[in-house]
């Protein structure tokens, strides 16, 4: 009976924590400016809670939050949150308003456990000195010979008008070395305004390889860096390591790693596999995402294989391209015995075995003989002494 309860028991404390309480309402977006004097009514619903639930309100802007108009269907519950902000706020930045729903426990306390939610309401409250921000650098990967372009966000979060922003875009080699410079052109930002900025780049001269861009964005006498790479792609697969040890005598795996330097997708990737210029079974046939590493596998015969140095041939292809690859391997232990070295050890064991029988009978049959001989012998001299 005790553990009967006791798995009851559990068994309420596991559905409560799984049946999690939930909260539904009007939409909201992720950030709203503030505005003097905002004043709404929001409507939401609480449900999936055990025994009660209440509405609450949280956060830097709670003070200007208020719960009405609650509701008790049984099931579920309704209210609405009002807010009304005053003309003016001293927290320039991000301020947070949260609205959220907790359970209540029972009021004998039995097992239960409580879950709450919340959702998170955001207002940006604007500088009075000149202020904004940059983000969201992007710097797309391009092949040889293709045009590329820079871009990133900038957003006013001041009251007032910031005038001649503009950045330079600093592209450095995979030595650290400067080797172009891209300058935007001036632009403004009015109160609270979003811009995306971008600039076309010449790098259909770069070479293949991996670039780091420093971004310097310059405005109001300050200065915002970001920084990023990418990277210039051509239609080549780099073969990387690849299994070098082998046991003779069973079928080894062979892994491949490989690497794309094509920013596209390559169709087409497969090896074909020989030990000493005697083929093996092909790789299966792959696709490669951009710049995408990974490893195939293909599977060689070393059954009849001695262990000893052996040479290991990889001709990869891809898309209209073939790579070879020639190295030196090392195959451990012993081969298997060939049928045919199997089918003569027996012949040769067997004949042995038969001339064994045949000679043996030819003496028993010579004993044999000899003894009638000798029998014939004594029966003659017997005779003639009667």
């Amino acid at each position: 009976m005790r553990n009967s309860i006791i798995f009851i028991a559990v068994f309420i404390l596991l559905f409560n924590s799984v049946s999690a309480i939930e909260l539904s309402g009007s939409a909201w977006g992720p950030v709203k400016l503030f505005e003097p004097g905002f004043e709404t009514t929001r409507e939401y619903t609480i449900r999936n809670y055990a025994y009660d639930a209440e509405a609450f309100v949280g956060g830097s802007l709670s003070e200007y939050g208020e719960i009405i108009d609650v509701q008790d269907f049984g099931s579920y519950k309704t209210f609405k949150l009002h807010i009304k902000f005053p003309n003016e706020l001293n927290t320039p930045g991000l301020n947070y308003m949260y609205i959220g729903a907790k359970e209540i426990a029972p009021p004998d306390g039995g097992i239960s456990a409580l879950t709450s939610v919340q959702k998170r309401l955001g207002f940006l409250v604007l500088y009075d000195i000149l202020y904004a921000k940059f983000d969201s650098l992007s710097t797309p990967h391009v092949n040889e010979n293709e045009m590329s372009e820079f871009s990133f966000n900038a957003e006013s979060v001041t009251t007032n008008i910031i005038n001649n922003i503009w950045a330079e875009f600093l592209i450095y080699n995979s030595d650290k070395e400067l080797i172009n410079t891209v300058k935007t052109e001036n632009f403004n930002l009015a109160s609270a305004e979003k811009k995306s900025i971008s600039k076309i780049i010449d790098s259909s001269n770069l070479q293949a390889g991996q670039y780091d861009v420093v971004t310097n964005i310059y405005w109001d006498e300050n200065i915002t860096t970001l920084k990023s790479y990418f990277n210039v792609g051509t239609l080549d697969l780099i073969l990387s390591n690849y299994t070098k040890k082998f046991e003779a005598g069973q079928i080894n795996k062979l892994n491949i790693n490989i690497e794309s330097g094509w920013n596209g997708i390559v169709n087409g990737v497969y090896a074909e596999l020989f030990i000493d210029d005697q083929q093996q079974e092909n790789t299966p046939t792959y696709s490669l995402t951009p710049f995408q590493k990974t490893i195939i596998s293909g599977y060689i015969d070393l059954s009849y294989v001695e262990g000893n140095d052996h040479n290991l041939k990889i001709i990869l292809h891809y898309e209209d391209q073939i790579k070879t690859i020639n190295s030196p391997i090392i195959i451990n232990g012993e081969a298997k015995e060939l049928e045919t070295n199997k089918v003569t050890k027996t012949s040769t064991k067997e004949n042995a075995k038969e001339f064994e029988f045949n000679s043996l009978t030819m003496m028993i049959i010579f004993a044999v003989i000899v003894i009638i001989l000798l029998i014939a012998i004594f029966i003659l001299e017997f005779t003639r002494k009667k």
